[in-house]
Formats: structure tokens, sequence, C-alpha cells
């Protein structure tokens, strides 16, 4: 039978001692590690990137959506997804999704960060009796032969989670080949701390290769930010914090704007020691700031499954696979991954979901004042939302062209 996964963010309710792990009840933390999710998604960012067009990717959302298909291996598939999604046990990593749940559900701040589980399964499948339990409301059994209501259900999720952002993720055809949905969404909003005021926007011509120039909405602003220069990726780097503290927009610029391929090759040194090595030596600095307006959605859909596969997680999605901890008496593989995002960033702040389917003090000084610094994005960069609290990175992604 075809397992389909679709990541709408979400997390377990109520657990049973011991049917997903040895102590389904085991307390989750109360600041969950969340740095091995960061290195498993950069890896597997740079793998899924495209090379030619605006993307935005929610690894957080893809890491949901496959530790809870973890949650249902056994045998060599479970080792193969501990590897990849840096996972030690199911106790842990049951108690740190959990967790994760109860954070974003708990906080009330100038930004929204929701997140959403679901496991759809068909009737016909022999799952074992305790899920009910681990998962309460997030496990519902569906007629799969009524296709018709299984894509409305699905979907219909899918858009609630994420504000209509994102209105569907499995289709009719789909859903005949398939005996298990599981889907993870996660939707983020945030205003600016500093915000941009419309008036200052203008149109001004960006560079995206040495024989292309294009105009785009510049939005500008001047203030006190944090900013620094990574000399290993070769890139001004500036966070843009939101209101409440909790969240930032890191922004990576590459240094010079000559062939085009600037971006491209930051990201060929992009890893989680260089992404965390340049946001440790930022300070704060009188800066400059031209940023677009922009909006755009992304797909992907049979690359994410070839790079989660050269990663290592194999068994997955073969004959091989093991998801024996849901069905016992059911073979089960996963059959398709698909993740789509959304964002918009405008003078207000930024607005983003996924939906992932898985088949200072102040200092006085004598000295005079330093020029403010220039962060004029009129060429590609890579930038990356922050969860600062937890140091998770929810969505990431590249502007190339308006």
């Amino acid at each position: 039978m075809n397992l389909f996964v679709a990541s709408l963010l979400a997390a377990l309710a109520g657990a049973r001692s011991q049917c997903i792990s040895q102590n389904d009840a085991m307390a989750p933390p109360a600041s969950p590690d969340l740095t091995p999710l960061n290195d498993f998604g950069i890896n597997l960012f740079r793998k899924v990137v495209s090379p030619s067009k605006n993307f935005i990717f929610s690894p957080f959302s893809v890491w949901s959506a496959l530790t809870l298909t973890y949650f249902g291996s056994n045998g060599n598939t479970k080792s193969q997804m501990e590897q990849v999604l840096r996972l030690t046990n199911r106790e842990d990593a049951l108690a740190t999704f959990k967790a994760v749940e109860n954070i974003y559900t708990s906080r009330n701040n100038n930004y929204t960060i929701d997140t959403a589980n679901r496991i759809y399964a068909t009737e016909t499948l022999t799952l074992k009796d305790c899920l009910q339990q681990v998962f309460s409301d997030k496990l519902k059994m569906l007629n799969f032969s009524n296709v018709d209501l299984v894509v409305e259900t699905v979907n219909q999720f899918v858009s609630t989670t994420t504000r209509g952002k994102i209105t569907s993720i499995v289709t009719p055809d789909i859903v005949k080949e398939t005996a298990m949905i599981l889907v993870n969404a996660i939707y983020f909003k945030g205003f600016w701390k500093r915000k941009f005021e419309a008036k200052d926007t203008i149109q001004r011509k960006i560079f995206i290769s040495a024989n292309e120039h294009v105009m785009v909405d510049m939005m500008h602003q001047y203030g006190e930010f944090k900013y620094g220069f990574s000399n290993e990726l070769d890139a001004q780097v500036l966070e843009m914090p939101y209101r409440g503290n909790g969240a930032s927009m890191y922004v990576f610029l590459p240094k010079d704007k000559k062939t085009g391929q600037e971006l491209d090759d930051m990201l060929g040194r992009l890893n989680p020691d260089s992404l965390a090595a340049a946001l440790r030596q930022l300070v704060y600095e009188d800066v400059v700031v031209r940023f677009p307006k922009f909006k755009f959605d992304s797909i992907v859909d049979d690359e994410l499954k070839k790079a989660l596969k050269a990663l290592g997680i194999t068994d997955l999605f073969s004959g091989a696979s093991d998801l024996s901890n849901f069905a016992p008496r059911d073979k089960i593989a996963v059959s398709r991954v698909i993740h789509k995002a959304v964002i918009e960033v405008d003078e207000e702040g930024a607005e983003a979901a996924a939906v992932t389917a898985v088949i200072g003090a102040v200092i006085v000084s004598i000295q005079p004042p330093s020029p403010p610094v220039n962060f004029f994005c009129e060429r590609p960069f890579f930038f990356a939302i922050v969860d600062t609290k937890l140091n998770n990175i929810p969505f990431m992604g590249t502007f190339r062209k308006p």
C-alpha cells in the first residue's frame, strides 16, 4: 500500500505509555533543542533549491511530516530516518514534537506561528489499536473509496491551517493510489519591528545577471539593525526583527554582482556551521536598507523524494519500507512527498505558509560617528525566517527576480 505525506506543522496530543515509543507519556522539554533540525533543513534546502527561480521552502514542515512518519517506522527504515532527521530515539523525538506544539499554541506575541498535523487513513487499513489514543484528534479514518470526500477533507484542513494561502495539496489521482496520508502545515505572519513606510517605496532597477536588469518595488528605511559580514560566505548579513522579539528575517546578500552566479556560489558554501557563525558575529550598526517587496510560491515534488533518498532515506520509498509500528499487518511504503510553500513580504511585514505531503546598551564615544552601512538588496539573495526563541528556521528561500 502507498503512503502519502503532506506537511502542515502539527503535533501529537495525549499519549498512552507504550504505543509509539517506550514512554509515550514522557514530559516534553520546556525549551527543546531544535539545532539538529536546522542541520537537516539546510542540507535538504541545498539539494532542492531552484537554480533559476525564486524559491520558498519550509524544512521545518518537511521535518515534522517525516518525523510523524518516523513514529511508524521499524528496523532499517527507522535507522535511516534517525540518521537523516537527526533523531536519537522515538521517546526523545515524541517529547520534542509535543514540546513544539505546546509552545506554538501557547505563545501570544506580535507574530503568529501556527502548526497542525493530521493522519488520514483508509478504513480498510488495520492500524494499532492504541494509535487513536496517542494521536487523539489528529487521526482521521476515512472511506478512501470516496475519493472526492478525501480530497475535500484534506484540502479543507490545509486551507484552514494556512489561512487560505495554500488551498490544496492532494488531487484525486493521488488518493486513488493511497492508503494513508500524513499532513503537516505551518503558517507564519509577522510585522516588522521597524516597518517600512509605503511612501518611501519606489521602483528601482536590480541586477539579475551581467546581461539582465529589471525594475522592482523597492522599500527603503534607515535605522539601527544587527549587521555583519561573513568572510566564509562572502556576503553581507542583516537581521530584520519582527515585533515581539521572537522571530527575525535574516538576509544574506552576496558581496559582488558581476556574473549572476554569486548567489549560487554562496549557497555552495552554506552549511549549518557557516550559517551559525554568520549570525553570531552580528552587531548593531546604523544601516540604510533597501529591500524589495515580493510574493511568490514554490512546489517541490519529485525533487524532494530524490533529495531525501540522496541524504540516506531509501527504504521508506521502496518495498523494503517498514512502517509496522503503525500497521503491523499491512505493508506500507511512501510513494510521494510533496511540499508547497508561499511567502509575501511588504512594508508591514511577512506572511508565509507551507504544506508538506509525504506520499542593546547605548555606548557613548568621543569618536565621530561612522557612516551608515548600505544594505541594498538590488541583486539575488538568500533569506531565512528564524524563530529566535527556539533557534528554529520555519522558512528559508531565495529571491532572484520579481
